[in-house]
């Protein structure tokens, strides 16, 4: 598969492009599944890409039409790997900086999107497919909701240590 690239990450879903998401393309409405597949290979789980996105879009509202819904998302990665939930607006909880990655739900202005996210060694976050192929997109969490989310709040899943 052309999507993912040496270190198993996907760092843009443009090129997950002819792999069916429910009735859509992976490309267009995959975020989900793939925020789900670069925080379990982070965790250090086998899953394969194929696996995570065939296994999630059977979770899909409306067939896939709209993408992924958050809860279906939460419930399906809470029966991998232990999940807190959090709303984020202007700090980042001390919780948080010290979690072993999670994934981000947030308004682009143009509609939501999941995002994975590990921790680095800066106290910042390294963020996976937000920025389409930008493979060192790194930063805080308020600095990352500040740029990147339209709306003044963020739904942030985190596994903690």
């Amino acid at each position: 598969m052309n999507c993912i690239e040496p270190d198993g990450l996907i760092y843009d879903q443009r090129h997950c492009k002819g792999m069916a998401y429910g009735l859509r393309d992976s490309s267009k409405t995959g975020c989900g599944w793939v925020a789900c597949y670069n925080l379990l290979h982070l965790l250090g789980y086998p899953y394969t890409p194929q696996q995570v996105c065939k296994t999630m879009a059977a979770w899909l509202p409306f067939w896939g039409l709209i993408g992924t819904h958050v809860l279906p998302l939460y419930l399906w990665i809470r029966k991998h790997t232990p999940l807190r939930i959090c709303l984020l607006g202007n700090y980042t909880p001390i919780r948080l900086k010290q979690c072993k990655g999670g994934i981000v739900w947030y308004f682009t202005g143009k509609g939501f999107h999941f995002v994975a996210f590990s921790p680095t060694q800066k106290g910042e976050f390294h963020f996976y497919n937000a920025i389409y192929g930008n493979k060192n997109l790194c930063c805080t969490l308020p600095q990352f909701r500040k740029k990147y989310c339209q709306f003044p709040f963020m739904v942030v899943f985190s596994v903690p240590k």
